[in-house]
């Protein structure tokens, strides 16, 4: 789709502000099937289109990527991003990509209510750990947009997100970690993820998530918030879900029919 004129006034300025050798360097950055113009706006609105304040952002995403080399932990499985065995992912923190959306957004589930602390932490598993392996999904996340905008020939730079927390236990609300990944999670999106998560929709929640979510959502930008979705029963999920995505795209445990990805895939992959 063609840009507006006022992005294309955000963009331009946006441009002036970096200078070429910074434009550059966001170029390599940029994952295929990303366009330019797609990556600089994801940071523009955020700052409400102020092009220093984005290209303040960007510099330090530069800064970032050298340091942290998200796209060699792309490469890598989520428990080996977070130095850890594979059972501790697969069985307390299960992710995966599992089909599109009816707005061509691949689609991102996590199963949180899989997450018990004890385990982790006698296993020795950090909250720095854990964010890695978050680096690592969010940079697949950022690939399958990419290959979303080159099969369907127009930007699709974000993901709808399912965390189901079924079976979660009231204790991690609790716990530090619980808040830790909070913050991680939320400063990760913020800066080197910006715009990346179009919709997320939180099933199965108790009365626990809504008290933390309430307790924590100040980190998160009000643009950010009203993205977010909390049900609680399957029947009020189910019918908001099946609006934006077809049945044949989603696993049983999401209202739909196809198989469950992660069952026979790595979290992270895609069952298409």
């Amino acid at each position: 789709a063609q840009l507006s004129s006022v992005d294309l006034a955000w963009v331009a300025a946006l441009e002036t502000e970096l200078g070429a050798e910074d434009i550059e360097a966001v170029r390599r950055l940029l994952v295929p099937g990303e366009a330019l113009e797609s990556c600089l706006l994801r940071f523009l609105r955020p700052k409400g289109g102020k092009a220093k304040a984005a290209a303040k952002a960007l510099r330090a995403h530069i800064a970032w990527h050298v340091s942290v080399r998200p796209a060699e932990l792309a490469e890598m499985t989520p428990w080996e991003a977070a130095g850890c065995d594979e059972a501790l992912i697969r069985t307390y923190l299960p992710t995966w990509h599992q089909g599109i959306d009816r707005l061509g957004r691949p689609i991102v589930i996590t199963c949180y209510g899989k997450f018990r602390v004890k385990p982790l932490l006698d296993a020795g598993l950090t909250a720095d750990r854990i964010i890695r392996a978050q680096i690592r999904n969010s940079e697949i996340t950022a690939r399958l947009c990419g290959e979303q905008s080159s099969r369907l020939g127009r930007d699709v730079h974000n993901a709808l997100v399912i965390i189901d927390a079924e079976d979660l236990d009231p204790q991690v609300c609790c716990s530090k970690i619980a808040f830790e990944l909070a913050r991680g999670f939320a400063n990760l999106d913020q800066e080197h993820y910006p715009d990346r998560m179009g919709q997320l929709f939180l099933i199965n929640a108790p009365p626990t998530v809504h008290r933390f979510y309430r307790a924590c959502s100040w980190i998160f930008p009000e643009r950010e918030r009203q993205r977010v979705q909390i049900f609680g029963e399957r029947k009020l999920w189910e019918p908001a879900l099946l609006e934006l995505v077809d049945a044949d795209q989603l696993p049983p445990q999401c209202g739909g029919t196809q198989a469950t990805a992660h069952a026979s895939a790595e979290p992270g992959s895609s069952s298409n």
